[in-house]
């Protein structure tokens, strides 16, 4: 097993090609989106996002409910992996036999678990990323759960790209409840965004790291 400083910045494309990812799931998954750029270098600076990544609703039979948690891992399953291509929040409670409501860490972690087995080594962070990491993780193209608290409120997206010039570092996010891409500034190591008329302030992570 490597250690995680290794394995933060060892790439598995080669294993995902050959053992994960279907060839039509590799067409998709590496091609260029029209709309978003996967990476552009330009005078202003880097962009990149990760392709194609899907938005996932928080909804349970067409209402909006608490399962923020269980849409990001949707998400990050949906991106990453193409047996799971119609994966819902919803049919990740129904997996995990939990209620259709927020959850605590030990459900949402034996979430991520239950579905991202070997080499994928899911890991909780107590802890936000800084523009290094963030460039790392997408780089690698891959996902991962940034959960953020507002009060005694918390919020799951997902990181999904960011944008860096010489006087910003812009964080790509997809937001479940508002089911829609954003993006926000990430300023002396503080990220924040807006969902549901508060202001929500990235807390912990969710990371794939891997071992093979």
């Amino acid at each position: 097993m490597l250690s995680k400083s290794i394995m933060n910045y060892q790439k598995i494309s080669e294993y995902k090609i050959n053992n994960i990812l279907k060839p039509d799931k590799i067409l998709s998954k590496y091609k260029i989106s029209s709309d978003v750029p996967l990476y552009n270098i330009a005078l202003s600076g880097v962009t990149k996002n990760l392709p194609n990544y899907p938005i996932i609703n928080q909804r349970v039979n067409g209402e909006q409910v608490g399962i923020c948690w269980a849409a990001t891992l949707a998400s990050m399953l949906k991106y990453e992996l193409s047996n799971y291509s119609s994966i819902t929040a919803q049919k990740v409670c129904d997996d995990l036999d939990v209620p259709y409501e927020g959850a605590t860490w030990t459900t949402i972690m034996s979430g991520y678990n239950y579905y991202f087995k070997s080499p994928y080594l899911p890991t909780k962070v107590d802890s936000t990323m800084n523009s290094t990491m963030i460039k790392t993780i997408i780089d690698n193209n891959d996902p991962a759960c940034i959960a953020a608290v507002s009060g005694n409120s918390a919020h799951h997206v997902a990181l999904c790209g960011y944008s860096q010039s010489s006087s910003s570092f812009i964080v790509r996010i997809m937001d479940p409840g508002s089911e829609s891409f954003k993006t926000g500034t990430l300023s002396n190591g503080i990220f924040t965004f807006s969902y549901n008329n508060n202001v929500y302030t990235w807390d912990k992570t969710v990371r794939l790291y891997y071992s093979y």
